[in-house]
This record gives structure tokens, C-alpha cells and sequence, in this order.
């Protein structure tokens, strides 16, 4: 199945003079399963793009071709000007990513866990406090993340994702867990990077939600 018909991006502006994200005939093929069929599409730097689609559909294997773990079957794919599964620590480090599953040390407290991340991504550790406060987490900056809920696990992951101020983020149905004043939160945060020229990626199988705050 043609997978365009199942993720479909809301705003693919090709006009714009820098294109974050290129790709065309972009194929994953896993045995006879094709993940990813076919793609062509065109991201322009600065967007905030919607990737619609049910589970299954192939949106996080896009996003895995994206961040480089894992390799075409065929097609071009180009990400800020390079190869992502050829390009090195330089095209990482400007990349932010939340998965779907966020997955952390239950023994280190939100803020131990936020520095670990800063020192993997080579990023200021001077900025875990400010993204703590602006995810709503600094009440808890100091609580080990086996106390914290669902919906604040993923807020953390949200700060470890935007850590060295990306200019990609690649966000995997990030609303999950969230109540109602958070996801209004969230969306004010994409809003602002989007406002500093990075290109936001958010999957997610909830049009509804997302068509309100992309990019049309």
C-alpha cells in the first residue's frame, strides 16, 4: 500500500528558498512488507508538519530514515544537506527527538537525567534548569523519574528532545500521557522553536488535534 495515502503531510511548502527535508521515492522494505512505499515529499525549513496516519502506517519508520538508524531500500533522502544514514555527529547534534515510548533510569532524578542527555548531545548543561522550568518539570527537577507519572515522563522527554536548541525536531505522537493544560503548553513551545526557524515533525494518528497547530 502507497503509504502517501496513509501519512500525509499538511504543509510541504517548496517555494521556500531552504528545504529542510527532501526525499523521493523513498522506499523501506522489511522481507515482502514494504514500511515505507514510495514516498516524495519536500519540507521547508521553519515548518511545523503534521504526519497523519494509524498505527502501522509507517510514520516512525519514516522518522527512523530521518535520524539515521536505519537505511533506505531505495529512493533519495536528503536532511539539512546531508545523508542521514551516512552523516556523522555534527548532523545529530542538530537534530532533537521524542519517541513514542519514552524510556529512562527510574534511579537518577529529572534533572541527573536531563544532564546525562546534555553530555551525550555535547549540548550546555547550563540549559537543563531553563527546560525543566519551561516544561513544568523544576518542581520535580530533584524527584527520581520512578515517581513521576506518565504525562511527566513525557514532558521530560520533551526537554531532553530540545536540548541544543535543534534545528529539526522529530516529535513520535508526543501528546501521549498529556492533560489538557499540557498539550496547550506543548503546542506553545513548537510554536516558539517554529518561530526561531527550526522544522518540526509531529506523528500522530489524531487529525483533529494537530490540524489546528501546523502549518497549512
Amino acid at each position: 500500500m502507497n503509504i502517501m495515502a496513509k501519512m500525509t503531510p499538511i504543509q510541504t511548502n517548496q517555494d521556500d528558498a531552504t528545504t529542510a527535508i527532501l526525499a523521493a521515492g523513498l522506499v523501506k522494505q522489511y522481507g515482502e512488507h514494504r514500511a515505507v512505499d514510495d514516498v516524495n515529499l519536500a519540507i521547508a525549513a521553519g515548518r511545523t508538519v503534521a504526519l497523519i496516519g494509524h498505527n502501522g502506517a509507517g510514520k516512525t519508520t519514516l522518522m527512523k530514515l530521518i535520524l539515521g538508524l536505519i537505511r533506505p531500500s531505495s529512493g533519495e533522502l536528503a536532511v539539512l544537506g546531508e545523508q542521514p544514514s551516512t552523516a556523522g555527529l555534527h548532523y545529530r547534534r542538530q537534530i532533537g527527538f521524542l519517541p513514542e515510548n519514552v524510556a529512562f533510569h527510574d534511579e537518577l532524578t529529572g534533572a541527573q537525567m536531563l544532564r546525562f542527555y546534555a553530555n551525550l548531545k555535547d549540548a550546555d548543561r547550563a540549559q537543563c534548569a531553563a527546560l525543566l522550568d519551561r516544561v513544568g518539570l523544576s518542581f520535580a527537577a530533584d524527584r527520581r523519574v520512578k515517581t513521576y507519572s506518565k504525562g511527566m515522563r513525557q514532558r521530560l522527554g520533551l526537554a531532553q528532545a530540545l536540548l541544543g536548541t535543534p534545528r529539526l525536531l522529530l516529535l513520535d505522537e508526543p501528546t501521549t500521557g498529556l492533560d489538557p493544560n499540557s498539550r496547550r503548553e506543548f503546542f506553545s513551545i513548537i510554536r516558539e522553536l517554529s518561530g526561531r526557524g527550526a522544522t518540526v515533525i509531529i506523528s500522530s494518528h489524531i487529525l483533529t488535534e494537530l490540524e489546528a497547530q501546523t502549518d497549512l
